[in-house]
């Protein structure tokens, strides 16, 4: 499978990604190739859409997540860098997330999970899931919060 990054303003980007109710063949084709695509550059994760399919689903780590939700935020929030391979040569500097956040979720075996995430992880999980609801780092941010 042929891959390439969406790169900002691809308008697939700012699209909400569609539900999965059947997990296909085609699925699992798109989810390998992103795991592979992840592990081969070092990314932390990518979402489908971010390769052209509005699907709701991401990778990270080798982790999949299918139709993802968060269904539970803390009130603490924390401020970190963050960055986008769809967005190349940008760094969004302070980029407030919630600390812990519950998810819920489908793998790639049809199995529902709930968990709770923090700091990092939850932070990761954050950024992944906004790409399934159209939306990217640089919105609702104000100039100085971007470097080239």
């Amino acid at each position: 499978m042929f891959l390439t990054i969406k790169l900002y303003p691809d308008p697939i980007l700012m699209q909400k990604t569609k539900k999965i109710d059947t997990i296909t063949n085609s699925h699992f084709r798109v989810l390998n190739t992103m795991k592979n695509f992840c592990k081969d550059n070092d990314w932390l994760g990518l979402t489908a859409n971010q390769i052209g399919y509005l699907y709701s689903m991401f990778v990270i780590k080798n982790k999949t997540f299918i139709n993802p939700e968060i269904i539970e935020y803390s009130k603490e929030q924390n401020v970190a860098d963050e960055c986008c391979v769809s967005i190349p040569y940008f760094t969004c500097h302070n980029k407030k997330r919630f600390t812990v956040i519950k998810i819920k979720y489908i793998d790639e075996n049809g199995k529902e999970h709930i968990k709770k995430l923090s700091n990092t992880k939850a932070r990761v999980f954050q950024h992944e899931f906004d790409h399934t609801q159209g939306k990217l780092i640089i919105d609702n941010i104000n100039k100085n919060n971007i470097e080239r």
